[in-house]
């Protein structure tokens, strides 16, 4: 059977298809990245919102003292969590062991109602390890939200 002009087999016009969606899909991913790196590079960009306080050095020493006090409802009074969520066995124990510095003038925020700030851990051994401390401004004031080490904290 003669072929028309610009006419080609099935099997050419499911491959061209299959190139067109792959070129069309490589395009969207290129736009999307390089969207997210201009996003992510834009020195113009909008300021972080400030909170409406400040980490202050008393809260700081305070959110130390709380969390070595050996006393769970001192611990609740510096986490963010539920009333309701038991808190992890021996944690007042173990953190009872550590000398806790949290340095109130590496405060840093992150949103209207979320800042981060670094911490010095030393063990009951003497190793000290640097910390971030993730905060989270509630009714009762700035509390932890969650903590790591200063070395895992990606950038």
């Amino acid at each position: 059977m003669a072929r028309g002009v610009g006419s080609a087999p099935a099997w050419a016009r499911r491959n061209l298809r299959t190139i067109v969606a792959v070129a069309v899909a490589i395009t969207v991913l290129a736009a999307c990245g390089l969207t997210w790196w201009l996003l992510a590079h834009n020195e113009t960009s909008e300021p972080v919102a400030q909170p409406e306080q400040p980490l202050t050095e008393p809260r700081a020493q305070e959110i130390a003292e709380q969390l070595t006090s050996r006393d769970e409802a001192q611990i609740r009074k510096a986490f963010v969590v539920p009333p309701e969520q038991a808190l992890d066995l021996g944690l007042a124990e173990s953190l009872a062991g550590i000398e806790l510095e949290i340095d109130a003038t590496t405060y840093e925020p992150t949103s209207s109602e979320t800042a981060t700030v670094e911490a010095e851990v030393t063990d009951a051994s003497g190793t000290t390890t640097d910390w971030t401390l993730a905060l989270m401004l509630t009714d009762a004031g700035w509390m932890v939200l969650h903590t790591m080490p200063t070395d895992e904290v990606p950038e």
